[in-house]
């Protein structure tokens, strides 16, 4: 999503782009009908902006030679100024396939997956990297990527997309979390510490939230079961996929994240920008994000009873939330898809002269 925005919004600003996949839901994930159904969408809103768009197609995976030859057509097809990749796979193919093309490789999370290939080849061949963030950065100093050759850009979003006239209520009845349901998103985590949070409800005579997760992946049947290990089955509602995040947000009182890693989690942004109040593992870039005791909570990476904690303390505190809803709102200005466009292009701009 947040490469679909960058793209649209440096469109309206002049700038000519394509996007190229590697896969094709169609051949990859024939029987997963939302795949299939988001990149319909995604590639009508593409045609409907005059973005050209394809698919270096799924046997580059395993196939380097066909990944670097689709590449080339590519490359002869579009006579780019610049190229951006945003995996670091096919950063690898692009070493081999460009014709003294400038290059740029955006670095989205924490750990540096193939650590080696960048210190030893792809460092020598990436133009410029892109951190999202300063734990990105940091993990890109850490393998060896000098200092001039890492620019610095935020993730942004549409801010106006998630604003919204939040209320808060006296009682605090919904709980939202927003990702994939992956191994990273340590959901373990967040239900363990929901039911404590239930537990320390029921206790006190507050009717206990609910907590709404919205996402789909391999683990979902594991933390269904676990709900009914822990007793919150009752409780716990799994959503799937949506499109309607921004209502899910304004709709819901607290905005939860147990992850154990993050680049700068577009979902956090998103939760910032609607103004509801987070709780949050202090990880990757969530301490960017969020100002701890200001405009929301960070919680150590792991510790269950500190993030129960937490979300208790607002639960109990309505003013507590409604300070940090209205920090919240204010500091999201820091992360718009304006800013981001504006200093890829300024990037572009400095590369290709």
């Amino acid at each position: 999503m947040y490469v679909r925005n960058l793209a649209f919004k440096m469109k309206e600003k002049g700038v000519d782009q394509a996007i190229y996949a590697l896969d094709d839901a169609r051949d990859v994930r024939k029987d997963d009908k939302a795949a299939i159904s988001f990149q319909e969408e995604y590639i009508e809103l593409l045609k409907e902006n005059n973005i050209s768009w394809g698919f270096i197609g799924s046997k580059a995976r395993s196939n380097p030679v066909k990944g670097i030859v689709s590449i080339k057509r590519i490359i002869e097809k579009e006579r780019p100024d610049v190229i951006h990749s945003h995996v670091s796979g096919i950063s690898a193919y692009l070493a081999f396939a460009k014709r003294r093309v400038p290059t740029v490789y955006t670095h989205h999370s924490t750990p540096v997956r193939h650590p080696a290939l960048h210190k030893h080849f792809l460092r020598k061949r990436i133009t410029r990297y892109i951190a999202i963030s300063d734990a990105g950065k940091q993990a890109l100093l850490d393998i060896g990527i000098p200092s001039p050759k890492i620019a610095k850009i935020h993730n942004g979003i549409p801010l106006e997309q998630f604003k919204s006239e939040r209320r808060i209520s006296e009682d605090v009845s919904t709980l939202l979390a927003v990702g994939r349901l992956q191994k990273p998103k340590n959901y373990p985590l967040m239900l363990r510490s929901f039911s404590k949070v239930v537990c320390r409800c029921k206790e006190k005579g507050i009717q206990p939230p609910v907590l709404k997760i919205v996402g789909e992946g391999e683990l979902k049947g594991d933390l269904k079961n676990f709900c009914v290990e822990l007793k919150i089955e009752d409780r716990v509602f799994f959503l799937g996929i949506r499109r309607d995040i921004p209502k899910l947000l304004s709709e819901s009182d607290i905005f939860v994240m147990s992850s154990d890693w993050e680049g700068l989690s577009i979902a956090l942004i998103e939760a910032l920008a609607s103004g509801i109040p987070i709780v949050a593992t202090d990880v990757g870039g969530n301490g960017e994000i969020i100002e701890d005791g200001v405009s929301g909570f960070l919680t150590m990476k792991g510790d269950e009873d500190d993030f129960a904690e937490k979300v208790a303390k607002l639960i109990y505190d309505k003013e507590l939330r409604c300070r940090f809803s209205k920090n919240a709102s204010e500091r999201s200005s820091l992360f718009s898809i304006e800013n981001a466009a504006v200093a890829h292009i300024e990037l572009y701009e400095r590369l290709s002269k």
